[in-house]
C-alpha cells in the first residue's frame, strides 16, 4: 500500500495559527484531510494530486487535533497542536456599513447568500497563515499575528456603522474615504496594541464606467483598508478555498468591478482581493513598498492563491499544473525581516510585564553622564498611568534629597492650568532647581521634551517622590556646512502670517527658531534609531546659541508673488538666496510670511512645497499651529481645535486638526530639506519622513494623539511610525552637514 508523506509537519508539531497548509506526496487522483476532533461535524477538505504533490488545507482548534489524510487506499493520521500566541498585539477585522446598517456586499450573483461573516473569517485565517508559513520559508520560523477568535473558533468580525449615507461616501475621494474611516475606527477602537483591517460594504458600482464607488486600498499605522468588491468570489469555509482559487467563472463587468490584473476570472479576483488586505496590513505593521515583483508589498498579492493549491486556471479558463518553480507571493526578505521584529509578531512583551497602571519609573534613552551636540531632547521612560512626570534643571546640590521632594512639591503650585510652569522652585534655598519639561503618563509610556543649556545640564526626572538623576553635556556643533532660517516677505515689509486666532501674536521668529530645533532634534534621534548615532546639523545661530532667522525682503509686493506659480516662486527667491548668502555650504529652510488664502475655493496663494538645490521652500499656512516655544510643544502636537477652513489652509492629511497641521507643515520642511542634501522621495516606506511620514512628525515629541469624536479624545501612538528608512539614513550618514567636529 503506497505511503502519504508530509513535507512540512510531522506528528505532535506545534502551531500558533488556526489554519495549516499540509504538503506532501502521494499516490492516486486526490488527497483529503479532516480534523476528527472538531466538535462539529465538517466535509474533509480534498484536493487533487499534481504529479504525485498536493497541498492541503485544515482546520485547527486550540489543543490537540487529530488530522487523518487519505489518498486512494493509504491513510496518514497525526496530532497537531494549536497554541494561539499569547500577547494583547491583536488584529481586529471590521465590517464598515452606511447609516442604514447594510450589510450586502456587490456581487454579480443573483443567489448570493452574502455570508460576510464567513467569508471574511475565512479570508482572515488564510492571511494569517500565509503570514507564518512564509516567515517560517524565510528563515524567522512561523511567527504571524493574532486575531481573538471565540471558542468556535470564529473571527470576531466587528460590524461598525459609519453613521453617515452610502451615497456620501461614495463621493469621497480615496485619501478623504481613507480619513473618514480612519477617524471612524480610531473612537471605537482606540487601543494602539491592536492594528485594525476594515472591509467597507458601501461600495458601490458604476457599470457604464466600470468604476467602483467608495473603493480604496490603503494602509496606515493603525488601519488597513479595501472595499468589498471581489468579497463574492471569497470562499465561505476552508474546504473550498481549493475550488475558489480554481474558479474559472468570468468576472461580470456589468455587476462588478474586475480587479484581477486582466486576468478577468473570479479565480483571480478572489486572490488580488484577498492578497492586497494583506499588503494593507504590511503597511500597518510599518513595511512600504519592494522592488521584488512577488512580494506581497510589491505585486506579489496577485499571486496569494499560490500558495495555497497546485493548480491555476489562465484567463482563457483552462486550468493548469502550478510546478514547484512557479513564483508564488511572498514576504521579501526585508519585510520579513522587520515583521520579526514587530510587537504584533511576538509572544508577551516586555513592556507589558509593566502593569498598564502601576508601572516601573524609570529613563529609557539617556545614560547616567551622556552627551548631546543638540540643544532640545526627548527624554523617554515607563511611569506609572496618571503619573506627573517632570524634569528639573539645576539638581543635586549639596546631597540634600529633601530638597528634591521640596522643589517637586514648589514645582507642583507653580504649574498653571495648561501645564506650563510660570516660576522656579527652589530647593532647600541653596540652589534654584528649575522645571525645563512636565508631561503626564499614559499607558505606562512618558516623553519630555527638554532644552538644554550650554555646557553640563544636571537633570533630574522626577514622578512624585521618586527621581533619577542624569547629567547631559550639550556642546553645539561647529561644522561650517550649516542650515540657515529664513523668512521671505514682500516689498512692503509686512511680516504677518495666515492665523485663525484674533490674538495671535505673530511672532514669526519664535515660531520658525523651534520648528527648526524640532527638525533638528528629530534628525538626530531618527539617525540614531538607523544605528547611526546621534548626528543631525547645525542650525546657523548667535553668540548665545539662538538660531538666527534672516528676514528676506522680494522687490515684489506681496500680491504680485501671490500670482506666481511655484516654480516661478522657487527660481526667484533661490536667486535673493544666492545673492544675500553665496556659498555651497549653506542650506537654507525658507518660509514665505506673504502667503493667503482665499477662503471661498478654499487654496492658498503664494503656496509652494519644493526643495532642491539650496532651498527647502514652503508657504506659511500652519505656521499659526507651530509652537513658539519649547515647553510649548507638547500642547502645540496635542491641540485638537479645529483648522478653521474659513480662514485657513487646511494641509493637515484630512485630519482637520490644528496638531495635525502643526505636524505636517512642520515636517513636510525636513522633507524639502532633505531633498537639498540629494535624499529623494521614497514610495516604499509610507512612515518615512521621505515618504508622507512627516505626516506623523508630533509622534517622535508626544506620547498621545487625538482622535476626533473618541470618548477621552485621545489614543496612545507608536512613535516608530516616523523615521528615516533605511536608505535614506545611509545618505545622509554621509552628508557633509551631518559629520561630527
Amino acid at each position: 500500500m503506497a505511503s502519504i508523506t508530509l513535507s512540512n509537519c510531522k506528528d505532535g508539531d506545534e502551531r500558533t495559527y488556526p489554519v495549516v497548509v499540509l504538503r506532501g506526496s502521494a499516490q492516486g487522483n486526490t488527497v483529503s484531510a479532516i480534523n476528527e476532533s472538531l466538535r462539529s461535524k465538517t466535509k474533509p477538505c480534498e484536493v487533487p494530486l499534481v504529479r504525485g504533490s498536493f497541498k492541503v488545507l485544515v482546520e485547527l482548534l486550540p489543543g490537540e487535533n487529530k488530522i487523518k489524510l487519505k489518498a486512494k487506499s493509504s491513510e496518514l493520521k497525526l496530532v497537531l497542536r494549536y497554541c494561539p500566541l499569547p500577547t494583547v498585539y491583536k488584529v481586529n477585522p471590521i465590517y464598515l456599513t452606511a447609516d442604514t446598517g447594510e450589510t450586502w456586499y456587490l456581487t454579480q450573483f443573483a443567489n448570493d447568500r452574502q455570508d460576510y461573516r464567513n467569508k471574511f473569517d475565512v479570508a482572515v485565517k488564510l492571511l494569517q497563515t500565509f503570514t507564518a508559513e512564509q516567515m517560517h520559508a524565510a528563515g524567522h520560523g512561523y511567527k504571524t499575528f493574532s486575531v481573538a477568535y471565540d471558542s468556535s473558533g470564529v473571527a470576531p468580525i466587528h460590524v461598525l456603522n459609519m453613521e453617515c449615507s452610502a451615497e456620501s461616501l461614495r463621493a469621497l475621494s480615496e485619501d478623504d474615504l481613507y480619513m473618514k474611516c480612519l477617524q471612524r475606527v480610531s473612537r471605537a477602537f482606540p487601543d494602539q496594541r491592536e492594528k485594525n483591517l476594515a472591509i467597507m460594504a458601501f461600495t458601490g458600482y458604476d457599470p457604464v464606467k466600470q468604476k467602483p464607488l467608495a473603493h480604496t486600498a490603503l494602509g496606515g499605522p493603525s488601519l488597513a483598508l479595501f472595499s468589498c468588491n471581489g468579497m463574492c468570489s471569497w470562499p465561505a469555509d476552508i474546504p473550498n478555498v481549493a475550488a475558489a482559487f480554481n474558479n474559472t467563472t468570468p468576472v461580470d463587468v456589468g455587476k462588478i468591478w474586475n480587479d484581477t490584473n486582466n486576468r478577468s476570472r473570479l479565480w483571480a479576483l478572489a486572490s488580488t482581493t484577498i492578497g492586497v488586505t494583506l499588503h494593507e496590513l504590511g503597511h500597518s505593521f510599518g513595511l512600504g513598498h519592494y522592488d521584488d515583483p512577488f512580494s506581497i508589498m510589491s505585486r506579489g498579492f496577485d499571486y496569494f492563491n499560490r500558495h495555497f493549491v497546485s493548480t491555476e486556471p489562465s484567463s482563457s479558463g483552462k486550468v493548469t499544473d502550478l510546478l514547484p518553480g512557479d513564483n508564488a507571493a511572498r514576504w521579501n526578505a526585508e519585510a520579513a525581516a522587520l515583521l520579526s521584529l514587530s510587537p504584533w509578531f511576538q509572544a508577551v512583551q516586555v513592556e507589558d510585564s509593566i502593569e498598564r497602571n502601576g508601572g516601573a519609573f524609570t529613563v529609557a534613552n539617556v545614560d547616567k553622564d551622556t552627551e548631546r551636540r543638540y540643544p532640545v531632547i526627548v527624554i523617554r521612560g515607563t511611569a506609572a498611568n496618571g503619573t506627573l512626570v517632570k524634569a528639573f534643571r539645576g539638581c543635586g546640590n549639596d546631597g540634600a534629597g529633601s530638597g528634591i521632594a521640596n522643589a517637586t512639591a514648589n514645582a507642583n503650585a507653580n504649574a498653571n492650568a495648561t501645564g506650563r510652569v510660570d516660576a522656579n522652585a527652589d530647593g532647600n534655598g541653596t540652589r534654584v532647581n528649575e522645571i525645563v519639561a512636565q508631561t503626564t503618563a499614559y499607558e505606562g509610556k512618558y516623553k519630555l521634551v527638554v532644552p538644554l543649556v550650554v555646557g553640563a545640564n544636571e537633570m533630574m526626572i522626577a514622578a512624585g517622590t521618586t527621581s533619577i538623576e542624569r547629567t547631559i553635556y550639550y556642546e553645539p556643533l561647529k561644522n561650517t556646512h550649516k542650515v540657515k532660517l529664513v523668512y521671505f516677505v514682500g516689498a512692503d515689509g509686512d511680516t504677518r502670517y495666515l492665523t485663525q486666532f484674533d490674538d495671535d501674536k505673530q511672532n514669526f521668529a519664535d515660531r520658525l527658531r523651534v520648528a527648526g530645533r524640532l527638525v533638528q532634534t528629530f534628525s538626530a534621534e531618527a539617525m540614531n534609531q538607523a544605528g547611526f548615532g546621534y548626528r543631525t546639523f547645525t542650525l546657523d545661530a548667535d553668540e548665545n546659541d539662538k538660531p538666527v532667522v534672516e528676514v528676506v525682503r522680494c522687490e515684489e509686493s506681496s500680491d504680485v508673488l501671490r500670482q506666481l506659480g511655484g516654480g516661478e516662486l522657487f527660481e526667484k527667491l533661490q536667486s535673493l538666496l544666492d545673492d544675500q548668502f553665496p556659498g555651497d555650504h549653506l542650506r537654507f529652510i525658507g518660509i514665505m510670511g506673504f502667503t493667503n488664502y482665499d477662503a471661498e475655493s478654499q487654496s492658498p496663494h503664494g503656496h509652494t512645497a519644493i526643495g532642491a538645490g539650496r532651498l527647502s521652500l514652503f508657504s506659511s499656512v500652519g505656521l499659526c499651529s507651530w509652537p513658539d516655544s519649547v515647553d510649548q510643544v507638547t500642547s502645540a502636537f496635542t491641540d485638537n481645535r479645529e483648522v478653521e477652513r474659513t480662514r485657513i489652509f487646511d494641509d493637515s492629511s484630512g485630519r482637520g486638526r490644528l496638531w495635525a497641521l502643526a505636524s505636517t507643515t512642520i515636517g513636510v520642511t525636513l522633507h524639502l530639506l532633505c531633498k537639498t542634501w540629494g535624499l529623494e522621495g521614497v514610495g516604499y516606506d509610507p512612515f518615512s519622513i521621505m515618504s508622507r511620514g512627516f505626516d506623523f512628525f508630533s509622534r517622535h515629541f508626544v506620547v498621545l494623539e487625538p482622535v476626533a469624536g473618541h470618548p477621552s479624545g485621545m489614543v496612545v501612538v507608536d512613535s516608530n511610525s516616523v523615521r528615516f528608512d533605511a536608505e535614506s539614513a545611509k545618505q545622509i550618514k554621509e552628508c557633509a552637514w551631518f559629520q561630527l567636529d
